[in-house]
């Protein structure tokens, strides 16, 4: 008799598994969000901590009756939980995610991974210290997306030839008061647009492009459109030199109009422009070739759009298939560093005007 606590695992037909326990730090607004998602999902929460117990017991309540336990000590000692959600300020994450570890538990960290780049190499090394645990992050959230797995698997087949150039185009509403955002997301460096969402097409194209996207340069401009005097950028325009030669370019831009974001990837041979989010102009996937006359042909490829329920959820839904049939993780913590790194050169770019390099390590950018 097959369990009834089973879960069918979408991404591998035909194999079972019981749903993997969670327990979850932090009781914010991401958290509210994604476990109403949850239900008949291969993810199962049982507990939660809070440095305010008073929320982390309302929050049990209104998710139906979570254990509360004092501490992430307690919560990761617990039997019945196999991994740990983190979804707190970047600022404590290493921290929670070493406690984690040291007590034997899975990891899912929400993005961004940490705000220095010194953290993430340190988390890389730990990550590396126990290959029996799987420790990702949420900033791969977008690329649980029908056209995303295309995009990679294009790319992956190689007769586009080498990448060109790469364009990613957003456009986002006004920003809302300051006092609907928690306090740490109104801080300079925390809480504006570059770590709020250019982490997510960072990882984007760094999981797409693999060794392709190797940034060497980068040269940015950010604007405080809506939040003039408060350090907060509202969007940005990034330029990415790679040492394979590709060129990425990233615009973001808070405006008075329709909503949209899209990639669109250029190599030798070929074209593809795929939506990113839910709220792109066009939701269609489309290869270009050259191929006689007229020179270039445009096929819509077969893709399901982009739904916010498989974006939001898909790093939870990835964790629990990684540790149940023993896969890699979409985004491991060990992957993060150069992500780390780009968006401080990003912001080191931006407040000198001039391009800066993205080093190799943890070393500090450096002006070119």
């Amino acid at each position: 008799m097959t369990d009834q606590n089973a879960v069918t695992d979408k991404a591998h037909p035909g194999t079972e598994a019981q749903p993997v326990g969670f327990g979850l730090v932090g009781t914010g607004a991401i958290a509210r969000i994604l476990l109403p998602m949850l239900k008949d999902s291969p993810c199962r929460f049982v507990a939660v901590t809070d440095l305010d117990q008073d929320a982390a017991q309302a929050f049990a309540d209104d998710m139906g009756g979570l254990r509360v336990e004092p501490s992430l000590e307690a919560l990761a000692s617990a039997d019945d939980v196999e991994a740990v959600f983190i979804a707190t300020p970047p600022s404590s994450h290493r921290a929670l995610i070493e406690q984690c570890v040291a007590l034997g538990k899975h990891v899912l960290c929400e993005k961004p991974l940490t705000l220095d780049p010194a953290d993430a190499d340190a988390l890389r090394d730990l990550e590396a210290q126990h290959p029996e645990l799987k420790l990702g992050c949420c900033s791969a959230r977008f690329r649980c997306t029908p056209a995303a797995e295309l995009a990679t698997a294009f790319h992956r087949d190689g007769s586009a030839g080498p990448l060109r150039h790469v364009r990613v185009r957003a456009s986002t509403n006004l920003p809302g008061p300051a006092d609907s955002r928690p306090t740490w997301r109104n801080k300079p460096g925390m809480g504006g647009q570059v770590s709020e969402w250019c982490v997510y097409e960072l990882e984007w194209l760094r999981g797409v492009l693999g060794g392709a996207f190797d940034p060497v340069s980068v040269h940015a401009v950010a604007d405080e459109f809506g939040r003039s005097g408060t350090g907060l950028e509202s969007g940005y325009q990034v330029t990415v030199t790679c040492e394979s030669g590709a060129v990425v370019q990233l615009t973001r831009i808070a405006e008075i109009g329709p909503r949209q974001h899209a990639v669109e990837l250029r190599w030798a041979d070929a074209g593809l422009d795929v939506p990113f989010a839910p709220d792109a102009a066009d939701l269609g996937v489309y290869e270009h070739r050259i191929d006689g006359d007229p020179p270039i042909t445009t096929t819509e490829l077969e893709s399901a759009p982009p739904d916010w329920g498989t974006i939001l959820t898909g790093p939870l839904h990835n964790l629990a298939r990684a540790i149940r049939i023993d896969e890699p993780v979409l985004a491991p913590i060990g992957t993060q560093g150069v992500v780390q790194r780009v968006i401080r050169a990003i912001y080191a770019s931006a407040e000198s005007g001039q391009a800066v390099e993205v080093p190799a390590s943890n070393a500090a950018p450096a002006n070119i």
